[in-house]
């Protein structure tokens, strides 16, 4: 009898395998087999390939340089792939292992060559060209000689290349050498050319910027009162004179004493018409100065008294 017992509830059994959809399950595997054999192909075919360049490398040292475009072009390849990981190199001990990273693979590969010295080699090849970069490497040129002419024109390049053809190391890196110091002369030229058109730009705004100054000057001196302009234009004088004089008492006085230094140590005559005729002009341009403005004839230490007077040169009330 069930009277006065309670009903016990079933548990609902749910059915895992009803419920998985077992043709997309199967799907699903295949394709996941399938990506996993497809990335184990690319790396497979990576080792291969960098196996490949591995062998063109050794073989090229081996025949002593039989390409070094061919060996620069597989580092490029190289350094693209990431399969240097499943490659193993000699150890310090000789024990084959896995390279830590690419410059230690690069060095084991290239003879000691990593990345840096790989790469710069690349940038040679690209800079040089093919055939140019082949035959450099061919004499054996080292990085400086091979940066050297890089620098040179290209116009002044074929004439290397074409001694690269028929020549030996020894006359080319001669040739190089005194083409790179063409260069330079060249260089330095051009640097003091523009160093002088500099100068003499400067100097003309400089001259420029001295006129505008004296124009504006003057301007403001038309514009004084005429005692200002009279006590301005005197202290004008007094400078220009200071002027000539240290001219005549520096510069001109030095010639005129190397001159007679030559003629008492090595017995040249001195050219007494050159100098006479200086002075003579130098002379002239004075008198002609005195006559213009009626302006007396007077020595420095033989000034009379009317000159020191206060009233000289003022003109009566």
């Amino acid at each position: 009898m069930t009277a006065g017992r309670k009903t016990t509830k079933q548990t609902e059994v749910i059915d895992v395998e009803a419920m998985i959809d077992a043709p997309k399950v199967a799907n699903a595997m295949t394709v996941m087999r399938q990506d996993a054999q497809s990335e184990q192909q690319r790396i497979l075919n990576d080792v291969l390939a960098l196996g490949s360049d591995i062998g063109i490398v050794t073989l090229a040292r081996i025949q002593q340089g039989i390409s070094a475009v061919a060996e620069v072009k597989a580092f490029e390849r190289m350094n693209k792939s990431k399969a240097f990981r499943y490659i193993e190199i000699p150890g310090p001990d000789g024990v084959p292992r896995l390279a830590e990273n690419a410059d230690e693979f690069f060095r084991a590969v290239f003879g000691g060559r990593g990345y840096k010295a790989m790469s710069d080699q690349k940038q040679m090849l690209d800079k040089l060209g093919e055939e140019t970069y082949e035959c450099a490497t061919r004499l054996g040129l080292n990085r400086q000689q091979l940066r050297l002419l890089i620098n040179l024109p290209e116009d002044t390049r074929a004439v290397v290349e074409e001694a690269m053809q028929a020549s030996d190391k020894t006359e080319v890196v001669s040739i190089i050498q005194s083409l790179a110091n063409q260069l330079d002369e060249t260089k330095a030229n051009e640097a003091r050319l523009k160093a002088e058109l500099t100068g003499e730009i400067e100097a003309k705004e400089s001259l420029l910027a001295h006129k505008n100054k004296q124009i504006d000057e003057l301007a403001l001196l038309k514009a004084a009162p005429p005692d200002e302009r009279m006590m301005a234009l005197r202290e004008a004088l007094t400078r220009q004179m200071n002027d000539v004089r240290g001219a005549i008492r520096g510069k001109f006085t030095g010639a005129i004493e190397a001159m007679d230094i030559i003629y008492q140590e090595e017995g040249v005559p001195i050219d007494l018409a050159l100098l006479a005729g200086a002075l003579g002009e130098i002379q002239a341009d004075i008198t002609a100065l005195r006559d213009r403005f009626a302006i007396p004839d007077i020595a420095p230490a033989l000034i009379p008294e009317w000159v020191t007077d206060p009233n000289f040169g003022k003109t009566g009330d």
